[in-house]
């Protein structure tokens, strides 16, 4: 009766905690999972959203099609596979187990989300099992082992990694199993609990090698306070205690040769990656490093929050053990018996929750990047971690334990009563239950049961009796959260693909897809897609809404066009934002309603400043007429600035857009791999203008840059853009009107009309459609957006605002039933850009902005 009592009492706790602090995901069981801790949107579900979240999922799933599907054992033929299945096989695989199990179960009796939502609230439940029944060991208080258990699952950074789709916060349940199967070798010399923590401490390493470290490193350290709070008699052993010890912790060593052999395996693994036997750039560690504040500001400041431990949890543990250290000092000296171990261990606890935080702290701990360098000396696989962070995954049991320790004697003290203590508890929970949940306003992301873009690849393989395999656009070099969509929808159809997503991805793989690079810039040439077909891969599909302005000089809309326009290209379908094209051996037609859309919206810009030069002068703009607060002066002939260089594509009409100004003429050469073309020179003035570089046709993906050198005078540069020559950049003399496809972009795009759909199921409340980027004569202009939606009248569907510079835009709202036409005032002729920031009050179809300058007359 008494461990039912355990069993229900710390379920009932647990679901108290995951309820508050999860909401509103307990009402998205089945249908959603956690993509992120923290939202600022007041709609937090969306549908599909990119990340770690869907990349763990994957995982999960491939473990399931394993053990009950068709997938052999050991092999991952669904991502990274070039061609050859064989090649994607790992006998070292380990399937996340036994996570993955709960997982299976829950999917198998409802749906992918109801597997992970169960797999995370059983992974709660034994933590604050086994630390409750861990606090027991060391306090009789009740309400002390009870705080310590919501401790252990409330703290803020398993929520941080939980719901942000990290398996740090499954694994996060086996250290209370480690130090409650230790402290059952040490107290009882029972070698079962050294199994269990020999076992758990394996078993993390299946699920994340940072517990394993971190467990692993705190392991003797928890031994030690075990044999000091249990053992009794003089401070030293006895031959025969030390003889007991050594046989209940035995089995540890054969669970410590396995650990080597699973590290040698991971380390072999590693060689083949970017990482290898290097030590993480530091400052990779720099950028992933918490600031101290991060542990003490209630509001959210981003990756700083990931530490936040918060005044309460800081006030209760300095309170608690300054009071019991006092009265143990105190009861000392008046000669009455005081439980010195007690405070000991408390107190060294204490020490090592600072110790911890200030590790966390990496870069920015007290000492610096010198501090660092000297940890990663001394502990080398340190130097492997790129969040320090992580080692915050420890942390919540030992600060637990530590209230386990301080806070029962200073209650018992200042509330003798018993009912009334047993309030007290309550009302210390609660606070720091609210103080911990705050920071977690969970994302949800709604999981799609259908693709008919990847459905259409399945059908089309199936007929053509070969194995559905793809690469997907934006191709990453394996490295990048996005590809985790591409992971998704291969899992509903069994689909291989090219792409991949992992932390480490191999250097032989990344060698490979170099050659495909210009993809992400709409250039497909035969060789190109005569090896993909020589190797089984006769797919390609874009993913318009996954496309950053990293990926490509230009919109998605520039890829899209050339892949419609292709003969070697056939469109096979469109589902929403994802279209599937098949290549096809012999060239054929291009698409039949190919849309004419002749502006290319750019984004590969330098500014003049920041470039390289030589002999030049970085000045400060007064006047708010460049594009930042500085520019770069050349004064003389005798020196130049360049261009840090970047691949490029030829297409008709490429050149480099330059705001220039000067007091005589510049020379502008375009250079490519060593070679240049043939100069262009430029007469300037004293005024700020755009001058056109045009780059002339050239064959391949050469890296090309732009050099400038003042021929007479000096000449000052603002801004140099990668852009095409049919943008008119002297004036309008009529409407601008633009379709809505050329635009940056989420949503998709509908190609009869050339519309972009916004979907408030799927799109995120930002500005999410902007656009031209590219600049206009300073003067008036009125913008008129041709839009559509369902929405009641009255209705915002977005905010309006104009870059660059940022000026105001009246009306700055886009209300459903008004016309859309807004004016701005271009002071002077840096780029526009017109951007809509989506509310998600209802669906958005936007078909064209027109551009229009305002007579002087009006």
């Amino acid at each position: 009766m008494k461990h039912t009592k355990i069993v229900l009492g710390t379920l009932l706790l647990t679901l108290l905690v995951w309820g508050y602090t999860s909401w509103p995901l307990a009402g998205r069981f089945g249908s959603g999972i956690p993509a992120a801790h923290h939202s600022s949107e007041v709609r937090a579900d969306r549908a599909m959203i990119a990340g770690d979240h869907l990349q763990f999922l994957y995982h999960l799933w491939l473990a399931k099609d394993t053990f009950c599907g068709p997938t052999p054992l050991f092999y991952n033929t669904y991502e990274f596979n070039t061609g050859d299945d064989e090649a994607r096989k790992d006998t070292g695989k380990r399937y996340y187990l036994p996570f993955s199990l709960l997982f299976i179960l829950g999917a198998l009796g409802g749906n992918q989300a109801l597997g992970w939502n169960l797999m995370g609230l059983v992974a709660l439940w034994l933590t604050a099992l086994f630390t409750w029944m861990l606090a027991r060991r060391y306090t009789p208080s009740g309400g002390g082992a009870t705080l310590a258990a919501l401790v252990a699952i409330a703290f803020p950074y398993r929520w941080f990694t939980l719901m942000g789709g990290s398996p740090t916060g499954l694994a996060m349940m086996w250290v209370p199993m480690i130090y409650y199967g230790l402290d059952v070798a040490i107290r009882d010399h029972k070698p079962w609990g050294a199994i269990l923590a020999g076992a758990a401490l394996s078993l993390s390493e299946w699920s994340d090698p940072h517990i394993t470290f971190f467990a692993g490193l705190t392991t003797p350290f928890w031994c030690v306070l075990s044999y000091i709070h249990h053992h009794r008699g003089k401070w030293l052993p006895t031959a025969r205690e030390i003889r007991s010890y050594v046989i209940a912790l035995s089995p540890l060593l054969l669970f410590g040769l396995l650990m080597v052999w699973q590290a040698r395996r991971v380390q072999v693994g590693l060689q083949a990656t970017a990482i290898g036997d290097k030590a993480r750039p530091i400052l990779d560690v720099a950028i992933n490093s918490p600031a101290i504040r991060g542990a003490f500001t209630f509001d959210y400041i981003g990756v700083h929050s990931q530490i936040y431990t918060g005044y309460l949890s800081a006030a209760l543990l300095v309170v608690g053990l300054f009071i019991l250290l006092a009265t143990t000092i105190y009861r000392w000296r008046m000669g009455e018996d005081a439980d010195g171990r007690a405070c000991l261990v408390a107190v060294l606890l204490g020490l090592a929750v600072v110790g911890i935080v200030v590790l966390a702290l990496g870069t920015k701990n007290p000492g610096g990047e010198r501090a660092w360098r000297l940890l990663t000396r001394v502990l080398p696989p340190y130097g492997k971690i790129r969040q320090p962070a992580k080692i915050f995954a420890i942390l919540p049991v030992l600060l637990a334990m530590a209230y386990a320790l301080a806070l029962p004697p200073l209650l018992r003290k200042i509330v003798p009563q018993q009912r009334v203590r047993a309030g007290v508890w309550s009302v210390i929970a609660a606070a720091l239950l609210f103080d911990y949940a705050h920071h977690t306003n969970p994302v949800i992301s709604l999981l799609d049961r259908e693709q008919g873009a990847y459905a259409a690849i399945a059908e089309d393989a199936d007929t053509e009796s070969y194995h559905g395999h793809l690469l997907a656009i934006p191709l990453w070099p394996g490295n990048s959260h996005w590809s985790s969509l591409n992971q998704y929808y291969v899992s509903l159809y069994r689909l291989r693909m090219v792409n991949g997503y992992r932390p480490t991805p191999r250097t032989d793989y990344q060698d490979y897809i170099r050659q495909f690079e210009s993809f992400n810039k709409g250039s497909f040439d035969h060789a190109q897609l005569a090896e993909l077909q020589e190797r089984g891969i006769h797919y390609l599909v874009l993913h318009e809404n996954a496309f950053p302005e990293k990926v490509s000089p230009f919109a998605v809309s520039d890829v899209l066009h050339k892949m419609l326009a292709h003969p070697r290209l056939a469109l096979l379908a469109q589902d929403g934002p994802v279209w599937a094209f098949k290549i096809v051996p012999a060239p054929q037609g291009v698409y039949a309603e190919l849309p004419d859309w002749r502006y290319d919206f750019p984004c590969r810009l330098w500014q003049g400043e920041r470039s390289l030069h030589e002999g030049g002068e970085i000045l400060p703009s007064f006047d708010d007429k460049t594009s930042a607060n500085y520019f770069l002066r050349l004064p003389g002939p005798k020196t130049q600035m360049t261009l840090h260089e970047y691949p490029i594509l030829y297409s008709p009409g490429l050149c480099y857009l330059v705001r220039m100004r000067g007091t005589g003429g510049c020379r502008g050469t375009v250079l490519q791999g060593g070679t240049s073309q043939q100069p262009v020179s430029l007469a300037l003035t004293d005024t700020w203008e755009w001058y056109t570089v045009p780059i002339a046709a050239f064959t391949g993906y050469p890296r090309t840059s732009l050099q400038l050198t003042p021929e007479r005078g000096r000449t000052d540069i603002d801004l140099v853009i990668l852009a095409t020559d049919t943008w008119p950049v002297e004036g309008l003399t009529q409407p601008l009107d633009l379709p809505a496809a050329l635009f940056f972009h989420a949503g998709h795009i509908d190609l009869e009309s050339g519309a972009v759909v916004l979907d408030p199921d799927r799109e995120p409340a930002d500005y999410i459609f902007y656009g031209p980027k590219l600049p206009l004569p300073a003067g008036q202009y009125r913008i008129t957006i041709d839009y559509e939606s369902p929405a009641p009248a009255g209705t915002k569907l977005a905010s309006v605002r104009a870059r660059y510079p940022s000026g105001h835009v009246e009306p700055p709202e886009l209300i459903a039933g008004t016309p859309a036409e807004f004016t701005y005032d271009l002071k002077t002729n840096l780029r526009l850009s017109i951007d809509l920031g989506y509310t998600r009050a209802a669906p958005l179809r936007v078909k064209s902005v027109v551009i229009a300058p305002v007579p002087e007359e009006d």
